[in-house]
């Protein structure tokens, strides 16, 4: 009996969350603000995180803090607990809320309160929406759109809106609402179907439409799933629209001439369409369709060509809509002449023959000259624009399809003016012959009052041959248009600039006034300028100024009473200027080098927000990116070298947020830093790590000199006479060489004259002897990578 009693309990309890209660909320206290819950669409069984902004006070007493209640309440006005009497925090609240497995499903309000004395208790209610779903439901149809007397085939896919995975509602069942036409257009009926789908149905279903199925109506279809409970319901729904079917043909192009008894390439375009063609479309496939040569009467079937024996028996569009076939031209009915290509289908509303056609031309065999055949339409004119008042010269040209002129081809033509604010204004039609070269010219003038703004003229002319063939065209006279234009004398500004605009116009005469206004300052102002000259002004931006872009507008007025406007957009200076410096040391690559940096803010009212990001990569090195972040206006970024890079000059890009500076720097390879291999072009870089023993060699040379002077002093004059005293001495080096020493460059080969060393280094040297005779100076040495300064001894003398 206890455990019953227990038992009994644990529902009730359970229960509380599950059955609507009743909230006076004018009694209980006031409604908290800013109510947010998501996701808006959640399963049974999910979880929704509610925030609201609170006062966290009592109204009467603010030592007094308040708790807060949370609940939901159904659109049938029915409220479910969420949270009672929890501890309140002042600012914004946060509540995660477990929606119950069995709540019935659909849209709920999710409301928050504060408790309170009541005194407080008038104020709006603020809350935001919810939908509970049980199942999530996918559908989708054979076809986007929908044509007359065909099946509608639906798929459908029930899952739970929790984990994805697959369910298997109690019961569902679907509905469809369509529009079927009467005897008149006007006359629409609405017809509804619907039916309860078994679970061997997968929750797929199919319907067979009418064939007077409406074309200005679309197919809505609702599918919905319950579960045994009868409360939770989930429905979607998907709109179809009902379309028409289209053809254009692609190939052959409008005049294009066919020979009897030739192949010929025909190709088709088949799409559905809705809204008469200015909505969205879809292939057509499997449209049959006829296509025939007409002349007259005669109405001759084309046939599909044999010479390519992989084609189809029939003509059918494809699955994207599209026909491309070898077609045979018959030559038994059809005469040399023009001809249309016509090509039929039935229409899907009135079951009835419908077709496109066009126009082209029959010959008796490829050979056959154009010269006389057809009739071609063109009208030749001046390109550049033209002013009210002005006489213009158009000619019409009459030619064959060769390109030939025809004479006296009579040929109707009118003028037409129109403007932005007026239907077109036509002349009469004008019939005259084009001369003996084919030509017809045809004055134009263009009216004094004709705005050059918004008005047009416009020349179109047809004509005829003997046998009936007529081409038209038409040529648009370009009408001069004022221009004004505003060229500002910076692209950015800052709080405290002076900023001039100027102003340019063309195709304007007299004087020109201008009013300008810049709409977030509140200024404004005219000016007066001849229109062969520039116009300018300037305005103050405030030192205090919170805009972040500035737009400047005109509108200018010639004597003329010719207009225009122009307006330009002037952004305010933000971010920041940045500067890298080089690294002061030789780079080698596979090294980490530092490279010095420095932010200024452009806007000294808007600082820099750090951390700041910041990239170095070696432009065309792949791999080469390294990204950081500093904290501060200056100092320094550390950044490795691939230790892939050869010898030279490499362009490094610095980015830091956006802004991006680049240097080039030199980069020594790691074979050529070694003194293993590589290529230097420049001596200094290569003689830098040994300048320490050039000094020393210095010193060597400066002794050397000394004591061939003292004992030069005991020899006869004549001995020092000769050509040989200014040929390069042979120095003797160190008794102890170090191995990283280089040799003098302009040193004859060691080997020849070196004496061996002392054995004490610090004490004995000798200088060496000066030679009877000297050879020529040496060549400058060749390099040598294993030279510590990259390069080596000059050859042996002979």
């Amino acid at each position: 009996m206890k455990n019953c009693r227990k038992s009994i309990f644990l529902i009730l309890l359970l229960g509380i969350s599950l059955m609507p209660i009743s909230v006076n909320a004018e009694e209980s206290g006031r409604y908290a603000t800013d109510v947010s819950a998501s996701p808006y669409e959640v399963g049974t069984g999910g979880t929704v995180e509610i925030e609201a902004l609170v006062t966290g006070t009592q109204s009467l007493d603010d030592d007094e803090t308040t708790r807060y209640n949370i609940w939901a309440e159904s659109s049938t006005e029915e409220t479910y607990t969420i949270a009672q009497n929890q501890d309140e925090i002042e600012g914004m609240i946060t509540y995660s809320w477990l929606v119950p497995e069995s709540i019935p499903t659909g849209y709920y309000s999710i409301c928050v309160e504060e408790s309170d004395s009541g005194a407080m208790s008038q104020f709006s209610v603020y809350c935001d929406t919810i939908s509970i779903i049980r199942y999530h439901i996918e559908m989708e149809v054979n076809n986007e759109i929908l044509l007359p007397g065909e099946t509608i085939r639906v798929w459908t896919t029930v899952s739970s809106p929790i984990t994805g995975s697959p369910e298997s509602p109690e019961t569902a069942g679907w509905k469809m609402t369509y529009t079927t036409q009467g005897e008149n257009s006007w006359d629409a009926d609405s017809q509804v179907k619907s039916g309860i789908l078994t679970p061997s149905s997968a929750n797929e279903f199919a319907v067979l439409m009418p064939s007077n199925l409406h074309s200005d109506y679309d197919l809505d279809i609702t599918f919905y799933a319950n579960d045994s409970s009868g409360t939770q319901l989930s429905e979607v729904s998907i709109n179809v629209p009902v379309g028409q079917l289209e053809t254009s043909i692609s190939q052959p192009s409008y005049g294009q001439v066919i020979p009897l008894g030739s192949d010929f390439v025909f190709q088709l375009n088949c799409k559905r369409t809705e809204n008469g063609g200015w909505g969205a479309w879809m292939p057509e496939k499997n449209l049959a369709l006829t296509v025939k040569l007409e002349q007259g009467n005669i109405k001759a079937p084309v046939s599909i060509s044999s010479t390519l024996s992989g084609q189809p028996n029939s003509i059918i569009s494809d699955s994207d809509g599209i026909v491309s076939l070898l077609i045979a031209a018959d030559n038994s009915v059809l005469e040399i002449g023009s001809a249309e290509l016509v090509v039929y289908w039935a229409d899907p509303y009135s079951s009835e023959e419908v077709n496109t056609s066009i126009m082209v031309h029959l010959s008796a065999d490829n050979s056959e000259s154009l010269i006389g055949v057809g009739l071609q339409v063109v009208i030749d004119g001046p390109l550049t624009s033209s002013a009210p008042g002005e006489e213009i010269i158009l000619t019409v040209n009459t030619l064959d399809m060769a390109g030939n002129p025809l004479a006296g081809i009579w040929v109707h033509h009118l003028t037409s003016r129109s403007t932005t604010t007026s239907e077109d204004d036509r002349s009469k039609w004008t019939m005259q012959q084009s001369d003996s070269q084919g030509k017809l010219t045809v004055l134009v003038s263009i009216p004094l009052d004709l705005n050059p703004g918004s008005g047009s003229i416009l020349l179109y002319a047809i004509a005829k041959n003997a046998t009936g063939v007529s081409d038209s065209d038409y040529h648009q006279i370009r009408l001069i248009e004022p221009k004004v234009t505003l060229n500002p004398s910076t692209v950015n500004w800052l709080p405290g600039d002076e900023v001039e605009m100027r102003i340019n116009v063309d195709d304007m005469s007299g004087q020109v006034a201008v009013f300008w206004s810049v709409a977030e300052l509140g200024i404004e102002g005219t000016l007066t300028f001849a229109a062969n000259s520039q116009g300018s002004f300037s305005f103050q931006v405030p030192d205090r100024s919170s805009f972040s872009y500035l737009q400047i507008s005109v509108v200018a007025i010639d004597d003329n009473g010719d207009t225009d406007s122009d307006y330009h957009s002037l952004y305010r200076l933000d971010g920041f200027s940045l500067m890298i410096s080089p690294p002061n040391e030789v780079i080698i690559a596979g090294e980490k080098i530092t490279f010095p940096y420095v932010i200024t803010a452009m806007d000294s009212t808007v600082p820099v927000e750090y951390p700041v990001q910041w990239t170095v990569m070696v432009s065309g090195v792949a791999d080469s990116a390294m990204t950081g972040l500093v904290n501060s206006a200056s100092g320094s970024i550390e950044y490795t070298l691939p230790s892939n890079l050869e010898s030279g000059s490499y362009l490094f890009t610095f980015i830091f947020e956006g802004q991006s500076t680049h240097l080039v720097i030199d980069v020594r390879s790691n074979d050529d830093a070694s003194g293993v291999g590589g290529t230097f072009s420049a001596v200094g870089d290569s003689l830098d790590s040994a300048s320490g023993w050039v000094s020393t060699l210095a010193l060597i040379m400066v002794f050397v000199c000394l004591g061939l002077l003292l004992k030069g002093g005991r020899k006869k004059e004549e001995e020092w006479s000769g050509s040989g005293f200014n040929d390069p001495l042979p120095v003797a080096p160190p008794t102890q060489p170090v191995a990283a020493a280089p040799a003098p460059l302009l040193a004859p080969n060691p080997a020849d004259h070196y004496p061996p060393p002392a054995a004490n280094p610090a004490d004995n040297w000798t200088p060496a002897v000066i030679p009877a005779a000297h050879p020529p100076p040496a060549a400058m040495p060749a390099y040598d990578p294993t030279s510590p300064t990259g390069y080596s001894h000059p050859p042996p003398q002979q």
